[in-house]
């Protein structure tokens, strides 16, 4: 009778500990000895246009409790770069394991482009228990994932393809020429035809 009491008070403690550890193991988690830190780089490559190239980043959390880097207003992160390079929107800090999800965009720049690229990215951050991090990028149409953000713009003379943006005014101060052109060659067509019907 003895043992068997004995038995159930070592059972009882053992539960006990066992408990107190797995509570200790979450405070550590949901605390401060838990951190991770990510950093999300965008990579702007603008072609024919040198120093002149300029295009701004927007970081947006699509998670209402997703952690931003510090100094972000109203939930937004923004970044420039000139020329071309990589960015990064700051480092963001993370308290706790789970998957935060961002969007990355456009917000800026590209007006003397003749091909602005305006794509948008998914990311998702994987924090995991042990403190590291690893980034998923998708790009918005795409069903490809990597861990990169690229944005592409092309400069220079040559045929705007259709993606919906306005001529620049050197292209619009080309098409007005041709067509005062045209329409002067058609004048004088008229002219000399008629001075021939009357000859």
């Amino acid at each position: 009778m003895v043992q068997r009491k004995i038995q159930i008070i070592i059972a009882v403690l053992c539960g006990f500990v066992l408990f107190l550890c797995g509570f200790c193991s979450a405070q550590a988690l949901d605390g401060e000895a838990f951190a991770a830190g990510v950093r999300i780089p965008v990579r702007f490559i603008s072609s024919g246009a040198g120093e002149s190239a300029r295009a701004v980043f927007s970081l947006q959390a699509e998670d209402e409790g997703a952690p931003m880097p510090a100094g972000c207003a109203a939930r937004e992160m923004t970044v420039t770069i000139r020329g071309e390079g990589t960015a990064d929107f700051g480092e963001i800090r993370y308290t706790r394991p789970d998957l935060y999800h961002y969007t990355v965009r456009r917000s800026g720049g590209g007006s003397g482009a003749l091909a602005a690229d305006r794509s948008v990215y998914h990311v998702t951050v994987a924090v995991l228990r042990d403190g590291t991090a690893s980034l998923m990028v998708q790009k918005d149409g795409e069903d490809a994932k990597s861990d990169q953000i690229v944005y592409r713009d092309r400069y220079g003379t040559g045929v705007r393809p259709e993606t919906g943006d306005p001529a620049g005014p050197v292209e619009a101060a080309g098409l007005l020429l041709s067509a005062c052109i045209g329409l002067w060659c058609v004048r004088t067509g008229f002219q000399r035809g008629g001075e021939e019907d009357e000859s």
